[in-house]
């Protein structure tokens, strides 16, 4: 690779992406932040999410 040749997608050092093909072969992950003030009440909420078709979650720390 010359310094002015951009490496190709989903190669080292991943400055174009992690996937050859970014989202034009699959969706992008949509994602939903979520939680409760206690563990189990946040469990269950993130498990009815799944359940429902999420197919990702976000969590604050």
């Amino acid at each position: 690779m010359s310094h002015n040749t951009p490496p190709k997608p989903g190669s080292p050092p991943y400055t174009r992406g992690i996937h050859p093909n970014m989202y034009k072969d699959r969706i992008w992950t949509m994602r939903q932040y979520a939680g409760f003030s206690d563990p189990v009440s946040t469990n269950s909420r993130f498990k009815s999410l799944l359940r429902s078709g999420q197919s990702g979650l976000s969590v604050a720390f």
